[in-house]
């Protein structure tokens, strides 16, 4: 288990960049009891990552405390509309467009997709 290695013990941001596919992350941190994570960040994203379930989604989502992001930061406009839908079917609900230097969001568990200045996202 990822929590188990102490390096992952007290980890508070993973990141990843570019990567191909997340699937064995949010499986691995969706099984792991690691309630001291608060951010997973994706950088330059394309659909085809967003490769898991929503029974692991869920799962990775529930194990988080209570001011957990998960971020996507997408490579392009249309990875981004991508997306979007394709987090609103898994997660069951609709994403809201975030307006710039809105802070009401600090502190709660949510989803964000982002590009450029576009950010959306999901409160949880």
């Amino acid at each position: 288990m990822i929590c188990d290695i102490p390096v992952f013990k007290n980890l508070q941001r993973f990141v990843l960049h570019a990567p191909i596919s997340v699937n064995t992350w949010v499986e691995a941190f969706g099984e792991a009891n690691c309630r001291s994570l608060t951010e997973f960040n994706l950088f330059n994203v394309l659909p085809s990552t967003i490769d898991f379930n929503s029974n692991t989604f869920t799962k990775l989502l529930e194990n988080r405390n209570s001011k957990f992001t998960l971020y996507f930061r997408m490579a392009n406009e249309t990875a981004y509309n991508d997306a979007v839908k394709l987090l609103e079917a898994l997660l069951g609900k609709q994403f809201t467009t975030l307006k710039l230097l809105d802070n009401s969001l600090s502190g709660l568990k949510k989803v964000i997709v982002a590009v450029g200045c576009q950010t959306r996202y999901v409160r949880l």
